[in-house]
């Protein structure tokens, strides 16, 4: 299949929740596998281990994954998304969904219940009611679940990477709205 430009083959057990994704980069590949309650993606030293419901690792996994889950759904594909190729396999093989098992991996990415302090990471800030004047927006989830969503307009500061050392985090400035005219 082919997700914008990049082509990518993409295994999918819909019913277990499975999958499978290699997509070239470079001279290499980058290859992300789930069994369902964890996925491990592998691209040259860097592994990255996953774990969550099979809700959250489809949202997670490459966007061909969502791409041929929406298809199989009968839903809308993504626009700029092609898919050829495709076939149905009955017995595909055991390996095919085996998740690596890895000691230390680069970064991990764990879901959390909505509510839930996380027990290990970095230490998470919360910005209050307002952050440099602006409040949160409320908000409606397809669920009907009620929310607020804080739009933050610049670097918030440095964040501490798994190795100690810090990163950048940067925040797209929101479109400024045209001043009103006088009436």
């Amino acid at each position: 299949m082919t997700v914008g430009s990049t082509q990518r083959t993409v295994w999918l057990d819909l019913t277990g929740g499975r999958f499978r994704v290699s997509t070239p980069a470079g001279h290499r590949r980058i290859v992300t596998v789930s069994d369902g309650h964890a996925a491990v993606t592998l691209f040259r030293q860097f592994v990255t281990r996953t774990t969550g419901s099979p809700a959250f690792l489809v949202t997670m996994a490459d966007p061909g994954v969502g791409a041929l889950r929406d298809r199989l759904l009968g839903h809308r594909v993504p626009a700029g998304t092609t898919i050829t190729g495709f076939h149905r396999v009955t017995a595909p093989s055991a390996d095919l969904f085996v998740v690596a098992r890895v000691a230390s991996p680069t970064m991990v990415v764990r879901q959390v219940r909505v509510g839930v302090t996380p027990q290990s990471g970095p230490r998470a800030y919360w910005l209050g009611e307002s952050f440099r004047g602006s409040g949160p927006t409320p908000v409606t989830l397809a669920d009907g679940t009620p929310g607020r969503v804080a739009v933050v307009p610049e670097d918030v500061g440095s964040c501490p990477g798994s190795t100690g050392a810090s990163t950048q985090s940067r925040w797209d400035r929101p479109p400024k709205r045209p001043a009103a005219s006088p009436s």
